[in-house]
């Protein structure tokens, strides 16, 4: 099962020096989710990861800082569409069934229309095309923007975050166990929110392809700056993904 790590949204000390820790000890991908960082900022943060591990970030703000190495952006109800200019994969945030239902139907439903997809979608690995702009109306830049398909969909909160006080589950477990058994989740969602060693196996069990962790990895670090810390953490929980 695939491991995510999202940063904390909070400013902290040496994250970088953080960040390139655990990619050296194999974290795959990254999202980089600091809706309050301006763009000299971020760029400054990128600046301090070295290039190779670049193309594992995620941006979820300033999209005109893609290119180069970092091709991944992650769209959000801040920042809903893509730049128009650039080739980039994309992931998106789902906080209904319904929701992911429908970007599901939206992007299967393109690549049969085209006839470059026997399978749904949503469980390939594509590279989006973008071609939209301001001017586009919203729901002719959506159809453009799914052309190509997402690479994977957060759904959450799946539990009460650890992150986010007052964040809790908005999913019985029926729910989650028909979404499954419909192929609504599917090997190409991601379950985020209050995930930990405790309840891995039961996000498998409900056929998750992976799961988005903050508070559960991060820990004290903020408070703290231990890095041996945060990478038990990190190397634990990837482990037990790993397994399962």
């Amino acid at each position: 099962m695939r491991l995510i790590l999202i940063t904390q949204e909070q400013a902290v000390p040496d994250e970088a020096i953080a960040c390139r820790a655990l990619f050296d000890a194999g974290l795959q991908l990254l999202h980089l989710r600091k809706p309050a960082m301006q763009q000299t900022e971020m760029a400054a943060y990128l600046a301090a990861i070295p290039p190779v591990y670049h193309h594992r970030i995620v941006l979820h703000d300033h999209f005109s800082l893609a290119g180069g190495g970092i091709k991944r952006i992650h769209l959000n109800s801040r920042n809903p569409h893509p730049p128009a200019d650039k080739e980039l994969i994309i992931s998106c945030s789902c906080h209904t069934v319904e929701e992911l239902e429908d970007k599901t139907n939206r992007t299967n439903l393109f690549h049969a229309k085209a006839g470059i997809a026997k399978k749904p979608a949503v469980s390939m690995n594509l590279t989006t095309h973008m071609a939209c702009s301001s001017a586009v109306p919203d729901q002719v830049r959506e159809q453009r923007m799914v052309s190509g398909g997402y690479e994977y969909l957060f759904l959450s909160p799946i539990f009460n975050s650890v992150s986010k006080q007052g964040y809790n589950a908005a999913f019985p477990e029926k729910q989650l166990i028909s979404a499954a058994a419909r192929g609504i989740i599917n090997p190409k969602v991601i379950a985020l929110g209050g995930i930990g060693k405790d309840n891995l196996e039961q996000v498998a069990a409900w056929r998750f392809g992976g799961v988005a962790l903050i508070g559960n990895i991060w820990g004290d670090y903020a408070t703290t700056g231990d890095i041996r810390g945060l990478l038990k953490r990190y190397k634990e929980l990837q482990t037990i993904c790993d397994i399962l």
